[in-house]
């Protein structure tokens, strides 16, 4: 398990509660429940609902009330009465800091130091930001200290995203960040290749594409990127239209349109991480429904490529179909890592 797997923007802390995960899009709103005390887990329950146009356009909520009409209309959905969320937020949206503190502190006294590092660091945002720690373990440097990792993000960053749900007269229970979930919907993709060291996800949205790395069971690498999924669709439209297919075109248009943004992502990790080497890489989000992407994602990169489903292990409730769920699979890949965060970021 990941040292940095449970960490998250501490501000409705209850760990017991059930969750359901709510993935809010820039163009779609997604939920889902699973069942995490069966063995194997329980895919209860899953929405997908579109989003007025320009109700969220760069992760800044124009339209708070649209939004929760269409997470209630979710919500409704649902034969549950869970009315706790988990939500994420973009890694790029918030502040990481690494420090240290004595091991004999007690936990209020280390929330203290906390709130005091934060301060020195930036002091002109104090009064606008929650912030949260982790303790990641005894410092490898000096065994009377503790290593420990500050998350900390601006307010009205994540208000919004709080209104919304309690105008849908849900819960927000946790906040979590997006590379964190995102990993821990990996660790369920990735159990049938537990003989690899280092596996990746690059999650492809339409307005945003994360790229997280595993290796040896921890997350040693995350980042956000910008993308215009819209174009990578509307290019590639004319060939899902046609009758005909030209698979020679087609494959050209993911070349063009997709292939420069993974190598550039892989640039930017092979340059901080040039001696580690990723053995397999998952495929999820909203543009890995194109159909063959995985194949040419594999040739043009030259790494085994394959799309997510974090469902193949999971039993599913008697209405959903097995077919259905792996196709709507990869776009749920965040949706499930905020939903397990209760099972598994505690283990």
């Amino acid at each position: 398990m990941a040292k940095e797997r449970s960490l998250f923007l501490g501000l409705w802390k209850d760990k017991n509660a059930d969750l359901l995960g709510l993935d809010i899009g820039s163009d779609t709103i997604k939920l889902i429940d699973i069942d995490c005390t069966q063995s194997p887990m329980r895919l209860n329950n899953y929405a997908i609902l579109p989003l007025p146009p320009g109700s969220i356009e760069k992760n800044e909520v124009k339209d708070i009330r649209a939004v929760s009409q269409i997470i209630k209309q979710l919500y409704q959905q649902f034969n549950t009465k869970t009315k706790e969320i988990a939500i994420a937020i973009p890694r790029s949206a918030v502040i990481l800091k690494n420090t240290t503190v004595n091991s004999r502190l007690s936990s209020s006294e280390i929330e203290s130091r906390v709130w005091l590092e934060a301060n020195q660091n930036f002091p002109e945002l104090i009064g606008g930001l929650y912030l949260d720690y982790q303790i990641l373990g005894p410092s490898s440097e000096d065994s009377a200290q503790l290593d420990l990792l500050m998350i900390a993000c601006r307010k009205d960053q994540i208000n919004p995203y709080i209104d919304i749900l309690r105008q849908s007269d849900l819960v927000p229970n946790v906040v979590d960040v997006n590379s964190y979930a995102l990993e821990r919907a990996l660790s369920i993709c990735a159990v049938d290749y537990t003989n690899l060291e280092t596996t990746a996800l690059i999650n492809l949205d339409l307005a945003l594409s994360s790229l997280v790395v595993v290796h040896k069971n921890e997350l040693i690498y995350a980042h956000d990127y910008s993308y215009d999924g819209h174009r990578l669709i509307e290019q590639t439209k004319s060939y899902l239209d046609a009758e005909v297919k030209d698979a020679s075109a087609y494959h050209n248009m993911l070349k063009e349109n997709l292939i420069p943004h993974l190598l550039h992502a892989m640039h930017f990790f092979y340059s901080s991480r040039p001696h580690v080497s990723i053995q397999t890489l998952f495929l999820s989000g909203e543009c890995v429904r194109l159909p063959d992407i995985a194949n040419v994602v594999e040739k043009e990169i030259g790494i085994p490529s394959v799309v997510a489903n974090p469902f193949t292990h999971m039993t599913l409730a008697s209405h959903l179909k097995r077919e259905e769920v792996t196709r709507v699979s990869p776009m749920l890949m965040l949706c499930c890592g905020l939903a397990l965060y209760g099972n598994l970021c505690q283990k």
